[in-house]
This record gives structure tokens, sequence and C-alpha cells, in this order.
């Protein structure tokens, strides 16, 4: 579904990701794992368009995306979940999900997800006329996983989901990322620096050092393992 080759990356003349390939498999959920400054969320934006391809490519299944607006990429199938989640602090859940709408084309599918969301997420229903920005952080981020499913995405980018997140609460994450790829089907690309959410959810694991990844390990390499765990200690 998602493939980056070479890519490099950063901000203004200082390069971040360095020659930076990896894949992400349709209906898989692949994980960016690394420290503070490791590259994680500069990739996630460079996929989204926010930063600029300095080279390499990118490609959604087989289309080059590495020069396209934001705005298009979205379009074609990119849903995008920032750090922070970033929802409207004073709109409610469902203005806030209203503002997904704007991504999707046909009017009859976006209202079957808007369904779909508050069938997943029974929280968003019962609190839909709440303002977004006097719910808990779990229940912020479910809203923002919900506003970037509204346009039916191909693949979901998201970007550190248990930060903020209180750990009581970061189960109910794990397994809201699981029912996408189980019950929509959807390709996700995770960056987490959280190592125990990434074994519950991740089927394959990037980890990344210094824009540069440095090892991909398969689940059956890291599951049930402190493979993982050593590998970010280099």
């Amino acid at each position: 579904m998602l493939s980056v080759t070479d890519v490099t990356s950063g901000y203004g003349s200082t390069m971040v990701l360095r020659k930076l390939s990896l894949l992400a498999p349709e209906g898989k959920v692949t994980a960016i794992v690394g420290r503070n400054g490791s590259g994680k969320t500069t990739l996630v934006r460079t996929i989204m368009g926010y930063n600029k391809l300095q080279t390499g490519a990118v490609h959604l299944a087989d289309q080059e995306i590495g020069y396209l607006p934001t705005a298009r990429r979205a379009r074609l199938g990119i849903g995008y979940v920032p750090q922070g989640r970033h929802i409207f602090p004073e709109l409610t859940v469902a203005e806030n999900l209203e503002m997904g709408k704007t991504v999707g084309s046909d009017r009859r599918d976006r209202e079957i997800m808007t369904e779909r969301i508050y069938t997943m997420f029974p929280i968003l229903a019962e609190r839909r006329d709440q303002k977004g920005g006097t719910m808990s952080g779990g229940q912020q981020q479910m809203a923002a996983i919900g506003r970037a499913l509204i346009g039916g995405p191909k693949l979901l980018l998201l970007d550190e989901p248990s930060e903020g997140i209180q750990p009581s609460i970061v189960g109910e994450i794990e397994q809201h990322i699981l029912k996408l790829k189980q019950q929509l089907g959807l390709t996700v690309l995770i960056a987490e620096q959280d190592v125990q959410l990434i074994k519950v959810v991740a089927d394959i694991c990037h980890v990344i050092e210094r824009g540069r990844i440095i090892d991909t390990l398969e689940r059956c390499e890291f599951v049930d393992t402190d493979l993982l765990e050593r590998r970010l200690e280099l």
C-alpha cells in the first residue's frame, strides 16, 4: 500500500531523514518505532506532505505522491492523526467529525462511515454534543481517529497515539487500532515509542535511528521476545 524509497527530508536546510526506505503492506499494521528525535514524526509528516521531499519517492499503491500537495494526498486515500491529536477544542464531537467530511467525494459513503464511527467508538456517540476540548486525552484521540476515517482512507497514519494518554486508557487505543485493521481492512502506519503498544498491534516493525531504518522485524520476532527493546538500546 505504501512504499518509501531513498527519502531525504527535514526542516529547511536541516535533513532529518537520510535515504530512508520502507514498505507498509496492504491490510497490515506497520510500526515505526524509535526514541525521541529519531525521525518518526518527520517521516509521517513527509508521507503526508507537510515536510518537503528533498530526494527519493513515496508511492501510495502504484501512484507516486511524493511531490503532490497535502490535500491531494488526503483525497487519494491517506488519513492522518497528528501527534497531539489537534482536534478543534471549541467544536463539538459531531462538528469535529464533520470537518473530516471535506475529504471524501461520496456523501452517502461519508454518512455511512459516520454511523460506523459512532458504533466503533460509543463514547463519541454519547458525547457528540460535547466540546472536544473538554474531553479526556483518550476521548480526543478517538475523535481524531474518527475525523480521519470519515473520508474513507486506504491508509491511516497515526503519530504517537499513546502520547498524553493515561496508561489505563492505552489498552483501549490498542483495541481500536486492531479494529481498524480487522473491521475496516485498513492499512495502518503508526509512529510510536511505546514498545508494549507496538507488541499488541503491529504486524511489522521498522526501527528508526538518526533518520534511517536500522532494522525491520516481523511480528514473530518481537511479540514474545525482548528483541525490540534491545534494538532500541543500540
